[in-house]
């Protein structure tokens, strides 16, 4: 979804807005893998790794932290879009 994101604001920057949509997208890249380490079984060699074994609170409450912060930035955005227009 980062990648997409990324493209998009690169084929159609948005003036006044590239500085928060680009942490907006950095803010996804780092969301993406959190969203799969903390629910997900992963192999590690030959091992199983349950996600409770290296997801822990830190991880959970930097990752609830982007999120809250690319929530606010996407509704800032949505709101600001349609009052444009």
């Amino acid at each position: 979804m980062a990648a997409l994101l990324r493209r998009e604001i690169e084929a159609h920057p948005v003036p006044g807005w590239e500085s928060r949509l680009a942490r907006l997208v950095d803010d996804a890249e780092q969301l993406e893998p959190a969203a799969t380490w903390s629910r997900y079984p992963r192999l590690e060699g030959n091992q199983i790794v349950l996600p409770v074994e290296r997801y822990e609170e830190l991880e959970a409450s930097e990752a609830l932290q982007l999120a809250q912060r690319s929530l606010a930035t996407a509704g800032d955005f949505i709101h600001w879009w349609f009052q444009e227009g």
